[in-house]
């Protein structure tokens, strides 16, 4: 079944969606929009979607990935025209793809994450960081206990006067959140930085079409 990937922004009416909210949202736009999704199970059926990694609520994002398993034939160009036209203020289409056969799936093809990080975080904290070789971190669960190195999932933690880039890495052994990051390398805790303006820069992922492939993002 063709697949058409679509790129989202939220900007800031958007910001505090929880990520089933959000999901529900891009549903109801695919229905008012009619366009051709398959439905899942249930009645009626909801539109099969694929959302990438959940985005934590208050934070804002250049990169949110959505897939879209498609019933018949349609232009990216017209697929995204018609979406943009039903998504609420906050939720912007940035751009769309039908992906190549085979693609890998969403979840599947992310290997890292950027952010900014709008505050005044301690560089002598970023320094500690740098300087160790490794920040061993443990996340807490009800079912399960699980310990990572922050040194081989940060992969960039640029500190300036009014801002912080950070970039973190998906890792077989465990990712890390944003959140845990600012808590373990910085000493803030997570409902401290929920109310910290931060943005999802970017979301990366594997490319989906051969390097010799002209990609024809609105056709």
């Amino acid at each position: 079944m063709a697949v058409m990937r679509v790129k989202l922004a939220r900007t800031a009416p958007a910001r505090w969606l929880e990520h089933r909210e959000f999901v529900q949202i891009v549903r109801d736009a695919v229905l008012r929009a009619g366009l051709p999704v398959a439905g899942g199970r249930g009645a009626p059926p909801a539109p099969c979607i694929t959302p990438g990694p959940p985005l934590r609520a208050g934070y804002l994002s250049r990169g949110e990935y959505v897939d879209f398993e498609l019933t018949e034939p349609t232009t990216a160009r017209e697929f995204g025209r018609r979406l943009a036209a039903e998504l609420p203020p906050g939720l912007e289409v940035v751009w769309q793809r039908r992906l190549p056969a085979r693609a890998k799936h969403l979840r599947a093809a992310v290997t890292g994450f950027t952010y900014t990080v709008s505050a005044r975080l301690d560089p002598a904290r970023a320094r500690a960081f740098a300087e160790a070789t490794t920040w061993p971190h443990v996340r807490v669960r009800p079912a399960r206990v699980q310990e990572f190195d922050l040194k081989r999932s940060v992969s960039r933690l640029d500190v300036r006067p009014e801002q912080a880039r950070i970039d973190i890495e998906v890792r077989p052994d465990g990712t890390p959140k944003l959140e845990e990051v600012l808590e373990s390398i910085f000493g803030i805790p997570p409902e401290e930085s929920a109310t910290i303006p931060t943005e999802r820069a970017a979301v990366k992922l594997e490319q989906p079409y051969p390097l010799n492939h002209r990609i024809m993002e609105q056709l």
